[in-house]
């Protein structure tokens, strides 16, 4: 029997009993077109690196933690890495932020610290850029030797300024930023050579928490999506199933995440600082969907939105494309549904 053929029965047998899957927060992929790419043995050998942060933890992780950033110069040969930079300007949630001295976020601050280092790495600094509402937009980590095939583990304060003044870690943990919470934020490596190379954070599939920037030039393109029959996102809905559009060049893997988020707010001074409409502090669930481009180059997707609780419900919706190395682009423009009560 031919390869295809298994991965068609295989696929027409998750699709007739998938089911509702088991846990509070994560769903297994769903298997929505087929036949999926096979992963390639190994990428080409060019100048790259790795950002995972906070991959295998709790959906209320924390880049606060010890080690929750770890960063890998996956390079051949004899690149250096000489500085990362880090822009929460992308990331799905609004108005998150560095908070290194307490002032945008709850009360509690951590600057920058280098957790853990393997090998010796020529660390020499960071540094903050773009202030905002007490925080900053961008961190800067410089190097004077962060040679091929070598890491390092960090940690530093993100918050959503939404909490400025709370106590930490603010109502439902919304001080506790995940990678998951940041994805879509930018990377931008610059390497010894003058190379200057960037990705975004995209979700680690089936993490509660995680997300990863491989940072290399032959990444696949940014998809765009759409809602049929919701136009005009941001809105609220009341059908909690939707069939969600993905378009994009034909042949790549889709990997599509829905996360259920709300505005936490309790006990924040003023009840939030700075506001707007379909704004979310905090994820409380996600689920993963996952469908291969067709040849007229879209896929759709049907989804299922959640409300868990009175203050959630509002479902952030992004996606990115998968090429046959198993490296994930940059992710699509979010949308973002409200799923009334």
């Amino acid at each position: 029997m031919k390869w295809w053929t298994v991965l068609l029965i295989c696929g027409f047998i998750l699709m007739g009993f998938g089911g509702q899957p088991a846990g509070a927060h994560v769903q297994a992929d769903r298997f929505v077109y087929l036949p999926f790419l096979e992963h390639a043995p190994s990428p080409p050998a060019i100048p790259a690196a790795r950002l995972i942060v906070t991959p295998n933890e709790a959906i209320n992780a924390s880049t606060f933690t010890p080690g929750a950033f770890n960063l890998s110069n996956d390079s051949p040969g004899s690149e250096i890495i000489v500085q990362v930079r880090i822009d929460l300007r992308t990331a799905i949630l609004p108005d998150l932020v560095f908070d290194p001295y307490g002032l945008a976020g709850d009360l509690v601050a951590k600057d920058l610290q280098i957790d853990t280092m393997p090998q010796p790495v020529g660390f020499s600094g960071h540094s903050y850029l773009l202030a905002h509402d007490g925080g900053y937009d961008i961190l800067d980590l410089h190097f004077t030797d962060f040679g091929s095939g070598e890491s390092i583990g960090f940690s530093v304060d993100v918050d959503p300024t939404s909490i400025r003044g709370a106590a930490g870690p603010g109502p439902n943990e919304a001080g506790s930023i995940s990678g998951l919470e940041m994805t879509g934020a930018t990377i931008i490596v610059s390497f010894a050579s003058g190379l200057d190379v960037s990705a975004q954070l995209a979700p680690v599939p089936g993490s509660h928490s995680g997300a990863e920037a491989v940072i290399r030039a032959d990444l696949p393109p940014v998809p765009s999506l759409s809602v049929i029959g919701a136009p005009f996102p941001p809105m609220t809905v009341t059908e909690p199933a939707q069939l969600v559009r993905v378009s994009g060049p034909a042949g790549h893997m889709i990997r599509l995440m829905v996360g259920e988020g709300g505005l936490f707010t309790d006990g924040v001074p003023g009840g939030g600082f700075d506001l707007e409409p379909y704004e979310l502090n905090s994820l409380v669930g996600v689920a993963y969907y996952t469908g291969t481009m067709n040849q007229q180059g879209f896929v759709d997707i049907p989804i299922t939105l959640t409300r868990s609780q009175a203050n959630a419900g509002r479902n952030i919706i992004t996606a990115a494309l998968e090429n046959t190395f198993g490296h994930r682009g940059g992710v699509a423009v979010p949308i973002i549904l409200d799923l009334a009560e």
